[in-house]
């Protein structure tokens, strides 16, 4: 009995030593943390409005917390448990600036860190802007800039770097409006050239490109500094003589003289009877021979000088096509230099550039341009002579040919000119309004050299009444519903209408154009093929794309004929973008699972967001809709809602949905606010076979047996039937939820 009660007592003593051993052999294997995140290599990408929003799951397997959240972003969650968790991630503010937002999200659990690249995107059209090469003096810049393929035209400003820190965004851009103005050459490279710098001064030059819808880009800025006017190598032009005789040809001659830093120079020469682009710009200061120009032409220079040089040669491209020009083999010392003279030659411009024994160019450039004098046989003759238009509004082109520079002038405002002024040979082109007086009407349009005060005259006549707005045939949107990323409409015609242009303007653009209706019937005609009524009944058309942003002014914009070509007006309706921060229904976790009853049964979550109180809802069955864009079945489901043939709202967010004999489904929402107002619409596919994230657009792919529907793509955008049978939309089967 005694060792029986010392048992018992020893027993328990051992077993508790057991376990406290036990348990500390446990706890001193620390785990080892995992951490991982479903953003992928690029991270996480967000529009540029405010509260647009991304989800992030976060897998570890132990307690996480964010590290570092970048200002503009506020998450759902700071921290987690070990696990699987979700976190929503909102964007606090819009981005109004040129420049994408850039910044990283950090999350950390135990001495692991997972970094998260977010970025919140720039309002304004995303143009590739770069400076391929450049030409740095001490009082000037010039460089050739490369614009990419959305670029068609941009105005430029230079500012010196200490002013351009005072002045905001805003006044910037309010002063781009007296910038220089350019249109893009075809090969997408321009040439800027500026020379009222300062030297050894910092610079910026400044870049608005912008669209063929004038849609604004990102700014561009390029830093420059330019170089010292002082302790410079320096070749200097003197005593330029015209008529100088050599046996039986004739040469203009100089000499050129260099300072102490100087080690070889560059001579280009160019001679011409008509007056060149720097000759333009120098006409107060010709003769001089001018440290404070030169600019575009060292650019050119700089491109000839790179080549391997051992004699003279011709540039190459020419700078002017009625110049003859040289650029000499690299020369040191003082010396002469000599160019021959031809007969008709009226303008002369001499530029040198030196470098020092290190190969480094000189701030300085002398520049030398002379006006010869003497007599050239100028001629200038227009073909045609007279011009006879209708009374529509039209354009047509009248050829120049002369030797001299010319300006060209109308006496009517209703006929426009296009350029003001040319050298040479080129091309007037005249454009004029629509004539809806009823009674003829005539101008002159002058055109006179320059140099020879020959002018010329263009007779313009233009017929009366039939051209302009002579009918009343119009085409309108037929109850268009508008999305976050563009708008779905249908079409309503006159019965007089028998074909008609139509296109979408920003808001500011249409603005602009709103009291000229020719211009915006030219705008609607440019490249655009006239459609019909007959190709249109029946069907909705689809606009959106990356030129339309949310909570955004947008006009579209029509003009119609009828069947004998007469015009009717312009019509111009405007919608809005919808914000991204309007109520939502989201919904998500869309799969096929069980209902309460054990049934098979479409299973999803609706979260209410933005002030949403409530939805409706809608199914779509079959192949024939999971190929549809979304944006379609939204159009549709929200026309039954205005229709009143769906009434029914709801406010679950844990919902299944009795699954009929189809293995394919699309569903969709529509959120309600407090004041029953309808607004953004969300939309999650399925299949039985494999699951699809929601909110998956399937954009552009159809199903090749769309029933009793046509789709076609047209000026980028989408149409299809808006005949839908009853029989082929989604009906609420049994519908389960809980709170």
């Amino acid at each position: 009995m005694k060792l029986l009660s010392k048992l018992k007592v020893v027993l328990p003593m051992l077993l508790a030593t057991f376990v406290i051993f036990s348990c500390g052999d446990s706890d001193s294997e620390e785990a080892v943390p995992s951490l991982s995140t479903d953003a992928g290599s690029e991270g996480l990408r967000f529009a540029s409005s405010q509260s647009d929003q991304k989800t992030l799951t976060v897998t570890c397997n132990m307690s996480w917390e964010i590290e570092n959240l970048p200002t503009w972003l506020s998450a759902s969650k700071r921290s987690g448990d070990s696990g699987t968790t979700t976190i929503t991630l909102t964007t606090n503010s819009a981005n109004t600036t040129s420049a994408e937002l850039r910044d990283q999200l950090v999350l950390k659990a135990g001495d692991v860190t997972e970094a998260i690249s977010v970025s919140q995107e720039s309002p304004y059209l995303s143009v590739n802007v770069e400076v391929v090469n450049e030409v740095l003096l001490a009082y000037g810049f010039a460089g050739r800039v490369k614009f990419g393929d959305k670029t068609t035209a941009f105005s430029w400003q230079i500012y010196k770097k200490s002013v351009y820190p005072n002045m905001s965004d805003n006044k910037i851009e309010a002063e781009s409006a007296s910038w220089t103005f350019v249109r893009k050459t075809s090969t997408g490279v321009q040439t800027i050239d500026y020379n009222q710098c300062e030297p050894s001064t910092d610079y910026k030059l400044v870049i608005f490109p912008y669209s063929e819808n004038n849609q604004r880009g990102e700014k561009f800025v390029y830093d420059f500094k330019t170089k010292s006017a002082s302790d410079q190598p320096q070749a200097t032009i003197s005593d330029v003589a015209a008529n100088v005789q050599d046996g039986n040809k004739t040469y203009y001659t100089w000499k050129v003289s260099t300072n102490q830093y100087s080690s070889k120079y560059y001579t280009y020469v160019c001679a011409s009877n008509s007056r060149f682009p720097t000759y333009e710009r120098a006409e107060q200061l010709q003769g001089i021979d001018s440290i404070k120009r030169g600019a575009l032409i060292a650019l050119y220079m700089d491109t000839e000088r790179q080549q391997d040089q051992t004699e003279g040669h011709i540039p190459s491209p020419s700078f002017n096509s009625d110049t003859h020009e040289w650029f000499f083999a690299p020369a040191s010392g003082n010396g002469t230099q000599r160019f021959e003279k031809h007969s008709d030659d009226r303008f002369l411009e001499i530029v040198t550039w030196a470098e020092n024994v290190n190969g480094v160019l000189s701030g300085i450039v002398s520049d030398v341009i002379v006006d010869l004098g003497g007599t050239t046989n100028y001629t200038l003759e227009v073909t045609p002579a007279s011009l006879s238009f209708d009374s529509k509004a039209s354009t047509t082109n009248v050829t120049v040919t002369s030797n001299d520079s010319w300006s060209v002038s109308s006496d009517a405002t209703w006929c426009s000119v296009t350029p003001a002024s040319a050298s040479e040979n080129g091309t007037i082109s005249i454009y004029v309004t629509a004539n809806t007086s009823g009674s003829d009407r005539s101008a002159t349009i002058t055109v006179k050299g320059n140099n020879s005060g020959i002018s010329r005259t263009i007779g313009v006549t233009q017929a009366g009444g039939g051209g302009g707005r002579t009918s009343n045939c119009e085409t309108h949107l037929s109850a268009p519903v508008t999305f976050t990323d563009g708008m779905v409409t249908a079409y309503a015609f006159d019965s007089d209408v028998a074909q008609f242009y139509m296109k979408v303007f920003t808001q500011s653009y249409y603005l602009q154009l709103k009291n000229d209706e020719d211009q915006l019937v030219e705008l609607l005609k440019d490249d655009n093929e006239p459609d019909t009524p007959e190709e249109w009944e029946g069907y909705i058309m689809m606009w959106q794309g990356s030129f339309y942003t949310p909570a955004t002014n947008y006009y579209w914009v029509s003009v119609s004929y009828d069947k004998d070509g007469n015009r009717g007006p312009v019509v111009a309706e405007p919608f809005i973008t919808n914000s991204e921060s309007l109520h939502k229904a989201t919904l998500s976790n869309l799969k096929l699972g069980t209902n309460n009853s054990g049934e098979a049964a479409w299973t999803f979550n609706v979260s209410l967001d933005n002030g949403a109180t409530g939805y409706y809802i809608y199914k779509y069955d079959g192949s024939d809709y999971i190929d549809v864009n979304e944006h379609y079945l939204a159009y549709w489901m929200y026309e039954d809602i205005a229709n009143g043939d769906i009434t029914s709202t709801y406010s679950y967010t844990n919902v299944a949905w009795t699954k009929d004999s189809e293995t394919i489904t699309s569903i969709l929402t529509y959120a309600i606010n407090s004041k029953k107002k309808v607004g953004n619409h969300s939309c999650a596919r399925s299949t039985s076979s494999s699951n699809v994230k929601a909110n998956v657009r399937i954009n552009n792919t159809y199903s090749p047996i769309v029933r009793n529907r046509r789709v076609m793509k047209v000026n980028s955008t989408e149409r299809i039937s808006a005949k839908s049978p009853k029989s082929f939309r989604g009906v609420p089967y049994r519908f389960e939820g809980t709170r």
